[in-house]
Formats: structure tokens, C-alpha cells, sequence
């Protein structure tokens, strides 16, 4: 017996975390991929279920999975910076390969609702907030891309480059609007939870807001992690779920 627990009752609690661990490792679309569709249940929604951020209505849903449709489109959100592009050109084999349709969006907020479309498989990537924010930063960040793109006097410099420490903000270098949705075009902080509600300010330090991106993420179908591409046995599992090399 220790601190008025015993050795039993310790390993039955060990056993019961792992049982919960493992759960919620199964469920989650970047662990475990489904080949089924996350669709709104039949479960009634109390009161409690809806609340209000930033004067806008949002219900957490209640998940049912349906694995009798099958996917003919594939749904892609584009999250900047973190392997999205590598990502895109292999999907465009797989739609490719199976003749189904591919949706790639980008720039904007997740826009699509998980099982507002028929038939679509969601998927998304993703990377470490911090590495991706800094590898935003350094593409286009440091200088105005407009006057990189176009203004062909335009000679970037260290001088005339923005810096770093200024990079801190919801939109980069500024607070993103409330009376807006949220654009990935430039963004530093909370990136993802802006993405995944479009919601751009927050009233309660993103609680809110992360419960609803959480929410709207553990429907996606797949979630791809940038670093993990690092594991060939990683990429090899991809190559493996679609039947596509």
C-alpha cells in the first residue's frame, strides 16, 4: 500500500489510462486514419452543446460514422507551410488513379463542413505551430511579397527586411479582424485554431475556439503529419492506405 493506495488498485488505474490513451489514439484521424465518413449523429443537442463566440453560433457535433458510402471525392485543406504542396501532388495521383474528384483549398478558413458533401473523404496536414509559423515567416514574411513579385527595383535586404520578433501576432504582424473570417494569408499565432473556426479574436484566451477546431478536426477522415514524413515507414504507410505510390 502506498499513500493509502494499493499496489492493485494502482495498476488498475495504470491499465484503465492506457485503455483511455489508446481510445483516444484510435480515434484520431493523424494516428488512425478512417476510411469511414464523420457525420452528424442522431444524438439530441442540449443547450449546453451550443454557445456563442465572438457573437457567432456554433454546435459541437456529436459524431455517427458511416462506413457503407464510398468515397469518390477527396476534400483537401491546405495548411501553409507544412508540406501541403508535396501533399496536394499526391493526392492528385490517387484522385487520379481511382477517377474521383480532388477539392484543394487553401488561403482561407476550412470552409467545408465534414459531411456537408456526399461521399468525400477530409483530409488535412499539419505541422508543429512553432516550425511552421518560422517557415512562414521566412517565405513571406521577412519582405512584402508584392514588391518581391513585382516592383523589379525592389532589392531585399537586411535592412529593409522585417523583423522577426514583429512576427507575433494572429495575422502576422497585426491582430487578424473580428468582423471578418480568418485568411491564412499571413499568420503566426493560433493559426490553426483560426483555420479550423474562422473565427479571428477570441473572448476567452481561444478556449472556446480550440473546443470548436478540435471538434471540426477529429471528423477529418486524415490528417497528415509533416515531421513524420521524416519515417520512410511513415510515407510507406501512406502509400500502403491509398494503394497508390
Amino acid at each position: 500500500r502506498h499513500g493509502g493506495v494499493t499496489l492493485h488498485e494502482t495498476a488498475a488505474l495504470r491499465r484503465t489510462s492506457m485503455q483511455q490513451l489508446s481510445s483516444l489514439r484510435h480515434s484520431s484521424p493523424a494516428c488512425h486514419p478512417h476510411w469511414s465518413v464523420a457525420l452528424p449523429s442522431d444524438t439530441v443537442v442540449t443547450a449546453s452543446d451550443i454557445y456563442s463566440v465572438n457573437n457567432h453560433q456554433h454546435t459541437l457535433i456529436n459524431l455517427s460514422w458511416n462506413n457503407t458510402l464510398p468515397f469518390s471525392r477527396i476534400y483537401f485543406y491546405h495548411i501553409r507551410k507544412a508540406g501541403g504542396t508535396m501533399i496536394r501532388k499526391y493526392l492528385k495521383k490517387v484522385a487520379l488513379h481511382y477517377q474521383i474528384d480532388l477539392t484543394i483549398q487553401e488561403n482561407k478558413y476550412a470552409r467545408e463542413e465534414v459531411g456537408s458533401h456526399p461521399h468525400t473523404m477530409y483530409v488535412t496536414n499539419m505541422r508543429d505551430p512553432v516550425e511552421r509559423s518560422i517557415s512562414h515567416f521566412k517565405y513571406e514574411g521577412r519582405w512584402d511579397c508584392q514588391q518581391l513579385v513585382k516592383n523589379d527595383s525592389f532589392v531585399p535586404t537586411e535592412y529593409n527586411a522585417m523583423p522577426f520578433e514583429a512576427w507575433r501576432e494572429t495575422k502576422g504582424f497585426v491582430k487578424s479582424p473580428c468582423d471578418e473570417p480568418f485568411s491564412f494569408t499571413g499568420c503566426a499565432v493560433n493559426c490553426y485554431i483560426q483555420t479550423f473556426t474562422g473565427e479571428g479574436c477570441t473572448s476567452n484566451e481561444w478556449q472556446s475556439e480550440y473546443e470548436l477546431a478540435l471538434n471540426r478536426l477529429m471528423r477529418y477522415n486524415l490528417i497528415f503529419v509533416y515531421e513524420r514524413f521524416k519515417d520512410e515507414g511513415y510515407a510507406q504507410a501512406i502509400e500502403d492506405f491509398f494503394g497508390v505510390e
